[in-house]
């Protein structure tokens, strides 16, 4: 076991025996300062699930002092800190919070992955809309501060991951410029939720002058779908599935949905539970699969969502072990966004 003595400013380790039963009395730290914290099975991965109290949150997390824990702590204390998320003991908004106050100094990719990974959930899946926005700039701006001190390819690929706001797009759009290749595409495809098709198309056509590869072009799919303006001529030719290959279909599907276009596509959310029984009887099941999981119009309020899927009358069991596996994981971003706004 690790401790952690804030006034101090140090750390102690002890050799405990913690046994089966609701409460252990630990002996071994008498006579010890009373740690502001305490890892257990410090340095190594314990095979239980760790609950973090509100003093060791703030000793932790909030006053600075996870920079003086190991690495392999470190990743364990994240874990545990993204639980109490997952079980509805704190607010998802609270831990994008706390990733941007302790994400600076983090310098171990790996632990990096976990956070972002974590945070990416949080911000799309956990925080109401209305949230989204300010959250997902304030992961992007402690970014490009982490990437002002210490340049890492793999983290300016991450910033793409929240993008939302039309300056924020912008901004990485300019930026994925100096980039690799790939990395200037996500620019592009992310830019194009907030124009229009014609300024849509003069950049694509700029860019497949000197990139014509099939995954180039499958991007055109993908931007050309994320139009602001082109969504109904999108919907046509999603549901035209004689005219494109299912990966071309697939790169339409993927750019429809765009989270910072929800009154524009407030239209085809009904319309896609409409469509959503024909394509199960009549289209190849790969097909059905995308278009449910691709098109769902997750923009919507998690509880309408879950109405209108348990309105569906679905004959095979593939079918419906997909909707009631997508229903039970609204149901846990329904209580998750509760959380943030009670």
């Amino acid at each position: 076991m690790e401790g952690i003595d804030s006034e101090a400013n140090s750390l102690f380790k002890v050799k405990v025996n913690i046994k089966a039963c609701p409460q252990t009395e630990l002996t071994e730290l008498a006579g010890l300062p009373k740690p502001s914290a305490l890892i257990l099975n410090s340095d190594d991965y314990a095979y239980v699930e760790t609950l973090i109290d509100q003093e060791t949150l703030n000793s932790v997390f909030k006053e600075g002092l996870l920079k003086q824990i190991g690495a392999l702590n470190r990743g364990v204390l994240w874990v545990s800190l993204w639980g109490l998320v997952e079980s509805l003991k704190l607010p998802a908004s609270a831990f994008v919070s706390i990733v941007a106050e302790n994400l600076l100094f983090e310098d171990q990719e790996e632990i990096i992955d976990i956070i972002l990974g974590f945070t990416s959930q949080a911000v799309w899946c956990y925080l109401p809309q209305n949230l989204v926005e300010q959250y997902s700039h304030l992961i992007v701006e402690t970014i490009k501060q982490k990437l002002e001190v210490h340049p890492n390819k793999s983290l300016e690929r991450k910033v793409f991951v929240f993008l939302y706001s039309e300056k924020d797009l912008f901004w990485a759009y300019e930026w994925s410029k100096h980039l690799g290749r790939a990395e200037k595409w996500r620019g592009i495809m992310q830019m194009c939720s907030v124009l229009p098709l014609e300024e849509v198309k003069e950049i694509l056509n700029f860019e497949l002058a000197f990139d014509s590869s099939d995954m180039s072009l499958k991007f055109r799919n993908y931007c050309e779908s994320a139009a602001v303006d082109n969504k109904q001529q999108t919907w046509d030719r999603i549901l035209n599935t004689q005219r494109l290959s299912l990966s071309n279909l697939e790169y339409l599907m993927k750019g429809f949905n765009q989270m910072n276009q929800k009154e524009t596509l407030l239209p085809f959310s009904q319309k896609y539970f409409e469509e959503l029984p024909r394509v199960f009887s009549n289209c190849e099941r790969e097909y059905a699969e995308k278009f449910f999981h691709l098109l769902l119009p997750s923009y919507l309020d998690p509880s309408e969502l879950i109405r209108n899927l348990e309105l569906l009358e679905l004959p095979q069991s593939w079918m419906q072990r997909m909707v009631v596996e997508t229903t039970e994981a609204l149901k846990k971003r329904k209580n998750c966004q509760d959380l943030v706004t009670h």
